[in-house]
């Protein structure tokens, strides 16, 4: 099963495409509005896991790659 980031993503680039592929400059729009809202889902995903992960302490470097 696909995560919801990927799942918005590919919704995105489906309604790219959909852009792309419209004959009409109102469906193109809301192709390109409704691809947009996509990938804000999907970058508002990937900023909250990136927030949940434990940060790295800075400053002194341990471990056998000095």
């Amino acid at each position: 099963m696909e995560s919801d980031a990927v799942y918005f993503r590919r919704r995105a680039s489906e309604e790219n495409l959909a852009a792309i592929r419209a004959d009409h400059p109102r469906a193109r729009k809301a192709h390109l509005e409704l691809a947009g809202r996509y990938d804000d889902l999907a970058d508002a995903i990937d900023e909250q896991e990136r927030s949940a992960l434990p940060r790295r302490r800075r400053g002194k470097r341990t471990g056998m790659w000095l």
